[in-house]
């Protein structure tokens, strides 16, 4: 484990050994199930919509989304999480088990996760296999769009944070993680996908010309778009 005391407000670890790893997912899955609670993706409740959650607390009906006319809800009584621990965890470690990862963990002054990633090499059509189109969301622009990568890459699996808990400046270190990740996985090239337009925002201002997006419709995430970002460290 490397830890590096940037000031009095942050520290952050890269994590490299499974044991490590274990510890600061559990530590993490609070902060996941708060980030993916919020925008843009409001994945609060599961439900019988496409895709399969809700804004809608438990206990709620599943009702849509109020500022898009055609999103009506599945009118379903909600009674579960979107990310239970006991799912959601155990999901987290079989990707690390799965993949030689780095897990990313940043803290506030008080200790306390505020934001997670995590990254490991992978082959870019193993990746369009398992996100896409194994789970019935492939398509020709999609496959397209991974079919331009490199044949190796590192994935960006994940990145999160607790907007509650640290509302602003999340990414204020993007750089240096992407950084951080090329040196420890052995790659310059660092691709993910979002709906997240600040993060695309942030990965332009900081990467810039080193930055690529397309964007493409996602038959996984009705009425938004997606894109695939792809970072090159060696331009």
């Amino acid at each position: 484990m490397e830890t590096v005391p940037r000031n009095k407000e942050l520290r952050w670890d890269t994590l490299l050994t499974l044991e490590e790893q274990y510890a600061a997912l559990s530590e993490l899955v609070p902060v996941y199930q708060k980030a993916f609670a919020g925008y843009p993706w409001y994945e609060v409740s599961k439900c019988n919509c496409v895709r399969g959650y809700s804004r809608q607390k438990v206990g709620e009906i599943c009702t849509g989304n109020p500022d898009d006319a055609g999103d009506t809800g599945c009118g379903v009584l909600l009674s579960e999480e979107a990310y239970p621990r006991d799912e959601l965890l155990p999901e987290l470690e079989q990707r690390v088990r799965d993949n030689p990862s780095l897990v990313y963990v940043e803290r506030d002054e008080d200790g306390q996760a505020v934001m997670g990633a995590i990254a490991y090499p992978a082959a870019a059509k193993d990746v369009y296999q398992k996100k896409y189109e194994d789970k019935g969301r492939g398509s020709e622009t999609i496959e397209t769009a991974f079919s331009r990568l490199p044949e190796k890459i590192i994935w960006l699996d994940e990145i999160f944070a607790d907007l509650e808990r640290r509302p602003s400046g999340n990414l204020s270190n993007f750089e240096m993680i992407c950084t951080m990740m090329s040196s420890q996985l052995g790659n310059q090239i660092i691709a993910f996908r979002t709906m997240n337009e600040g993060l695309i925002a942030k990965s332009q201002s900081a990467l810039e010309a080193r930055c690529a997006v397309e964007w493409f419709d996602d038959p996984g995430v009705p009425g938004k778009r997606s894109a695939l970002v792809v970072i090159n460290l060696n331009q």
